[in-house]
């Protein structure tokens, strides 16, 4: 099942994303700043997201997906 189906927002602790570590993982409840679609050596495409907490800014990347097809927008 959707685990976001099991669990009510109220039980959700969302961090900051300067609280998470390198590689790791962690809820976060943030805004989508900018998306920008690129390409890599092998001719997929990714998109660097930029989202924001209120406080810090970080470039997300979201492989093999194209703006068009991506669920969230900017804002």
């Amino acid at each position: 099942s959707d685990w976001s189906s099991d669990v009510c927002s109220s039980d959700l602790f969302f961090m900051k994303l300067k609280e998470i570590k390198p590689n790791g993982i962690g809820t976060v409840e943030c805004v989508i700043v900018t998306i920008e679609e690129k390409t890599n050596r092998n001719n997929g495409t990714f998109l660097n997201i930029g989202v924001s907490d209120g406080e810090s800014q970080v470039i997300a990347k979201k492989w093999n997906e194209k703006v068009e097809t991506f669920m969230f927008k900017p804002g």
